[in-house]
């Protein structure tokens, strides 16, 4: 049986509109899913061997993507800012 990534819409720490799996850059994408708190921890640890990765192979991408309630504008904001503080330039860069 083969399964297919489904689509998910959201936005991206910079603002941008964004489905996923249609408008990942990588010809190869790794995909990081963070379904409660403590999995970001999990995540974390893969990122030093993900960022090697993608700089000996171009082809090569990978992403975070936390789940989140749903939540008012003023706590989503906080939260928004809170994550851009704990991520590293060369994500944002990678953004804009």
């Amino acid at each position: 049986m083969i399964s297919y990534f489904p689509e998910v819409k959201g936005s991206n720490l910079a603002g941008t509109e964004m489905r996923i799996p249609t408008d990942l850059s990588g010809n190869l994408n790794v995909v990081m899913i963070a379904f409660q708190r403590w999995h970001q921890d999990l995540v974390d640890s893969w990122i030093p061997f993900l960022n090697e990765l993608v700089l000996k192979n171009p082809d090569i991408d990978f992403y975070e993507l936390p789940t989140i309630r749903r939540m008012n504008w003023l706590y989503r904001t906080m939260l928004d800012g809170g994550m851009k503080a704990g991520i590293p330039l060369r994500i944002h860069e990678k953004e804009l």
